[in-house]
């Protein structure tokens, strides 16, 4: 019990500043899933790489296209995967409370094909961040990125994505469920 108690504390206080955004925290997964995502409202600056390789089990590789997302920030954001088991649909679903933001330093997707994407709602605007004093939206990007922002949008993405990461996700702002009784979000 000695070795447990200090052990279970150093837990304990690390679960509690990832809940609270005080300690960051990256997240990996691979696979290809199907995801819907709706969002109220959303900034970040996008990017990509050239074609790499993934590598999967059999020793077959793939060419996918990285696409990388910096300082995202996000509101009003459902995102949800359906998964089928032997037991029934299982779905895992994130979301955030409120007027909380979702914040990430840096998500990737490996994107081997996009099947289809459906796009509806508000708007979605590209390279246009920062307008001129007449209101006119102006180019804002730096070179090689490309700042997105989006209001009130719904998308359902149908894509093999072979992996994702995050890294420097704060938590605090997100509810997370998981089942065989979660709905999707849309």
């Amino acid at each position: 019990m000695g070795l447990l108690t200090p052990a279970l504390i150093v837990v304990v206080l690390m679960v509690g500043g990832m809940i609270n955004g005080v300690l960051p925290i990256s997240i990996a997964a691979e696979g290809q899933r199907r995801i819907k995502i709706e969002i109220d409202e959303m900034s970040a600056t996008g990017y990509g790489t050239f074609p790499q390789f993934f590598e999967t089990q059999d020793g077959r590789k793939h060419t996918v296209v990285v696409v990388g997302l910096s300082g995202v920030r996000a509101t009003g954001l459902c995102g949800s995967g359906k998964a089928r088991t032997p037991f029934g649909d299982y779905v895992l679903r994130v979301e955030t409370r409120g007027d909380q933001r979702l914040q990430a330093d840096d998500v990737k997707f490996a994107i081997e094909n996009i099947d289809g994407a459906d796009l509806a709602g508000g708007t979605l605007t590209l390279n246009r961040h920062d307008t001129a004093p007449d209101g006119t939206p102006v180019d804002s990007g730096h070179e090689g990125t490309l700042p997105i922002t989006a209001r009130s949008v719904l998308l359902d993405l149908h894509a093999d994505v072979r992996w994702v990461t995050t890294s420097g996700l704060k938590l605090s702002a997100v509810d997370l469920t998981a089942g065989t009784d979660v709905k999707e979000c849309f």
